[in-house]
């Protein structure tokens, strides 16, 4: 009884060692979520800002943005240089309205609302993005170069 006792004790002792659920802040890529401070901010940092980007609303609501697939943390900082807020963001492919068509090894997104349109997402080879990227050209070179 008293072995069965103290492992439970280990366990319990394991289980507050681990972060927090309510510590991690889930967003979906391209979407925007809002966190309400304790206090009011001086300073927002993100760790990785390919990751998820912070948009101050006021001194104790900020928003956070899913740019890239992955987990980074939200630091915010009183006037005075105190921690107020240290929270892991993780951000997620959103499942509703996206399909992913797989040709071999090469995947294209599309969102599909309720038309669907090609979306590069990041992790795609450069050439998808290349389309993007170019500038459009005018319509008279577009029609001379379908002339030829």
């Amino acid at each position: 009884m008293r072995s069965m006792l103290a492992a439970f004790a280990a366990l319990a002792a394991v289980a507050s060692a681990a972060p927090a659920a309510a510590d991690v802040t889930v967003v979906e890529i391209d979407h925007a979520t809002r966190i309400k401070l304790n206090g009011a901010a001086a300073s927002v940092f993100t760790g990785n800002a390919s990751i998820a980007d912070v948009a101050i609303i006021n001194s104790n609501t900020m928003m956070v943005i899913g740019k890239g697939f992955g987990v980074t943390n939200v630091v915010a900082l009183d006037g005075s240089g105190r921690t107020i807020m240290d929270r892991r963001v993780q951000v997620s492919p959103g499942a509703d309205g996206r399909m992913t068509l797989y040709r071999g090894v090469v995947a294209n997104n599309f969102a599909c609302s309720p038309m669907c349109e090609r979306t590069p997402m990041p992790g795609e080879p450069n050439a998808v993005f290349e389309p993007y990227n170019t500038p459009v050209e005018t319509y008279q070179k577009r029609q001379s170069a379908g002339s030829k």
